[in-house]
Parts: C-alpha cells; structure tokens; sequence
C-alpha cells in the first residue's frame, strides 16, 4: 500500500512537472511572439527610411563610380586641346594663327597681326601659359592695300595645373 501511494506520488509530481514545463514553454513562447511582433512594427516603421536610404546609397555609388572613370579619362587625356582653347580665346581679333603647337609643357605660337606687342601682351594674360617670349624676331610686311602685317612667333610654357 505505501508501495502504491509512493508510485502515485511519483505519478502525480511527473504530470506536475510536464504541465510546468509545458506552461513554462507556453509563457516563453508568448514573450518571444510579443518581441518578434514588436520588431516587426519597428521594422515596418522604419522601412520607408531604409529604403530611401539604400536607394540614395545606390545614386551616390552610381555617381562616385562614374566621377572614378572620369578622373581616369582626365588624367589619360591630353591637354593639349584645353591650352588650344584658352589660347583661342586670349588671342585678339586682329591676329590669325598659322602655327600653334604644344609638345609636352612647351607651346610654340606663331602668325600674324596689326600689333604683335597686343598679341603678346594678350597671351601673357592667358591662365594657361606662363614664360612667354619672342621665338624670333619680329618681321613686318606691307600689304597691297599698304596696311602693315607683322609676323610673330613666340613660345611658352603650359603653367603645372594647366597640364
């Protein structure tokens, strides 16, 4: 009989303990749904702001992979075409160009004008040259109208940003 009373015993603290145990599970599982469901409104909260941000991210590593290449092209590029350019626009009305070469830092300019001197003075004022002189010397022609032309030629250095 006491044999008997101890095995119900037994039996009666065994099903204690699973319902406890499945309780336990039961309470934990409830706090762990509550917290998944809290990290899901804050994550639909937030979505709209990470989406903007993820696309902003991809525009600015679109824009920076192109401002690379562009970089890239630039420092392969010749310069030669800008200095042309700043020195077009430098040079005055009166003046034609019969030669115009850069090689390397060096840009050799030669033609003719009116007044040579205004030609220098002009491509002294140039933001891409520097060291600008007289290659020869000057030589004047009468014209068949008798109008004075003058030959020029001069050289100069393309200035170290202007490269």
């Amino acid at each position: 009989n006491r044999l008997h009373r101890a095995r119900v015993a037994t039996r009666w603290l065994v099903a204690a303990s699973v319902a406890l145990l499945a309780a336990g599970f039961a309470i934990e599982s409830h706090r762990i749904d509550a917290a998944l469901d809290d990290v899901a409104r804050q994550r639909a909260a937030i979505a709209p702001k990470v989406s903007d941000a993820l696309a902003r991210r991809a525009r600015l590593d679109g824009a920076t992979d192109a401002a690379s290449a562009l970089a890239g092209y630039e420092a392969r590029a010749s310069h030669a075409s800008a200095a042309v350019a700043a020195i077009a626009l430098v040079i005055p009305e009166n003046a034609s160009l019969s030669m115009l070469q850069v090689s390397g830092d060096s840009v050799n300019i030669e033609g003719e004008s009116e007044r040579s001197a205004d030609v220098y003075a002009a491509l002294r004022t140039s933001p891409t040259l520097e060291a600008v002189r007289l290659a020869g010397p000057l030589r004047q022609e009468r014209q068949a109208d008798d109008a004075t032309v003058e030959h020029f030629a001069f050289v100069a250095r393309l200035r170290r940003g202007a490269r």
